[in-house]
């Protein structure tokens, strides 16, 4: 690869760097929104169950297995995976970085020492 093609690589992984930096906030929101959905809903079932008399064990236990409740926890799941799949994806294109960096050093010190 020549150094016009490592400079161009470098800016394309900084475009994909910037989209991943900012979707990682709507991702952010969107996993915090589900949680606090989840939590709600599972708080609202277990306060329903209390006052029908179930034990807390058991009111807990069953608020969590009902179709609203697990609905809400599949979203919730599914959006903490997006967001830890996000980081990684920045991990890995940082890494992209670092790699054509040293291509580019590399580039730079070949042709420094054919000049020699």
């Amino acid at each position: 690869m020549n150094p016009d093609g490592i400079m161009t690589a470098m800016r394309e992984k900084n475009l994909l760097l910037q989209e991943k930096n900012d979707e990682m906030v709507s991702l952010a929101i969107e996993q915090a929104n589900m949680q606090h959905d989840y939590r709600i809903a599972v708080a609202s079932e277990i306060a329903k169950r209390r006052l029908n008399g179930e034990s807390i064990t058991l009111a807990e236990t069953m608020a969590k297995g009902t179709p609203e409740v697990a609905d809400k926890k599949v979203e919730f799941v599914v959006a903490e995976a997006k967001y830890k799949s996000c980081i990684s994806s920045i991990k890995v294109t940082l890494a992209a970085i670092s790699t054509l960096r040293s291509l580019l050093v590399w580039e730079r010190e070949e042709k420094y020492n054919k000049n020699i």
